[in-house]
């Protein structure tokens, strides 16, 4: 007769002969609930079903309690025969596919395409996952999130990063139409005041504003951190003009065309240059100072 295995403490023991195995049940070293199994059967099977192995329980007296079975509990590891797991245990259920792949992916998402991936397989990775499914919901989710992320990047934050620069630079080309509009309002407050004052130039800019009635915004160079004065009164007092007066003392029958009346911080328009209002009203914005070195006012050199 073929000789049989059993199982004790989830390891497998053996091979015993029928009165080896008989030897172990009268010893007490193989007890009714371990599983047994030889060649010839399809699963291992409860010692105690094997007939004569475990003589029969003897009947309880007729006023005695009936003894309470305890609760039973699987063997914590699966049995082994020849490399394979027992047929009388069930294999655990594999995780979701779609959910590793959403993740991987997600990892991923620099690379072209990962991020949309992730997102697709993480949706399929969640109706495939749950209570009651296959197990896998969390690398589901985290690559369902990775891919949002690398989508955001792709869609706005990685194009947003190549337009930003661009958009600044036409913000700093409008701010220079502005600044030169601004110094031309000027130019044409100075022609007013000139020809209510026989052609003399006003000696500073609050002159001019308050006699004018020129607006205190006009002074202030849209690219720079100047504010606009409260009153003419403060218009001087730093930080609400970003322009340099140059034509105190000079006079609009005598003026060089060609000299510079004011001018602006080149530092406002990010050192590329500045704007300059010259003698005859016309603004021109020049990289180069045309300012003159000959130490007078409004005058080439």
């Amino acid at each position: 007769m073929a000789d049989w295995f059993y199982g004790r403490d989830g390891q497998q023991q053996g091979p015993v002969s029928s009165a080896g195995l008989k030897q172990l049940a009268d010893s007490g070293q193989l007890r009714p609930d371990d599983l047994v199994w030889q060649e010839g059967m399809a699963k291992w099977v409860a010692a105690s079903q094997v007939k004569g192995l475990f003589a029969p329980p003897a009947a309880p007296a007729a006023d005695a309690p009936l003894p309470i079975a305890p609760p039973y509990s699987p063997p914590a590891v699966p049995l082994m025969q020849g490399g394979a797991i027992s047929p009388s245990y069930m294999q655990p259920e594999r995780r979701s596919g779609m959910a590793l792949a959403s993740l991987i992916c997600g990892i991923l998402f620099c690379v072209p395409f990962c991020s949309l991936l992730a997102i697709i397989f993480g949706i399929l990775g969640i109706q495939q996952t749950g209570e009651g499914k296959r197990p896998g919901r969390g690398m589901a989710l985290t690559g369902l999130i990775l891919g949002s992320v690398g989508m955001f990047l792709i869609v706005i934050a990685i194009p947003m990063s190549i337009l930003l620069p661009s958009l600044s630079r036409a913000r700093e080309i409008a701010n220079r139409v502005k600044c030169a509009a601004n110094e031309r309002s000027i130019g044409m407050a100075i022609l007013l005041y000139c020809n209510d004052n026989r052609g003399a130039y006003p000696p500073d800019l609050a002159t001019l504003a308050k006699a004018e009635d020129v607006d205190l915004k006009t002074f202030v160079c849209p690219s720079s951190n100047d504010t606009p004065a409260t009153s003419t009164d403060t218009l001087l007092s730093g930080g609400h003009c970003s322009y340099v007066y140059l034509g105190k003392g000079l006079n609009a029958r005598t003026v060089d065309p060609s000299a510079v009346v004011l001018y602006e911080n080149a530092a406002d328009h990010e050192q590329q240059g500045a704007n300059y209002l010259f003698g005859d009203g016309h603004v021109e914005f020049d990289s180069q100072s045309p300012i003159g070195t000959s130490g007078q006012p409004g005058l080439k050199g």
